[in-house]
């Protein structure tokens, strides 16, 4: 798998639990995530995992 791909199965992982944690839509978790910028700061948190794994 590419790292695009798993940054986004990450993304929807975390959206997943987020919503079964805290009893929410999966439309108001992708909503929240938009607006608070967290699947960007979480793929590019998984970025530098890879670029670690890397090296």
């Amino acid at each position: 798998m590419s790292v695009q791909t798993d940054c986004e199965m990450l993304s929807v992982q975390a959206m997943e639990a987020y919503a079964r944690k805290y009893h929410v839509s999966g439309n108001k978790v992708v909503e929240l995530f938009h607006a608070e910028k967290s699947l960007k700061y979480l793929q590019l948190v998984r970025r530098k995992s890879y670029a670690r794994d890397d090296i």
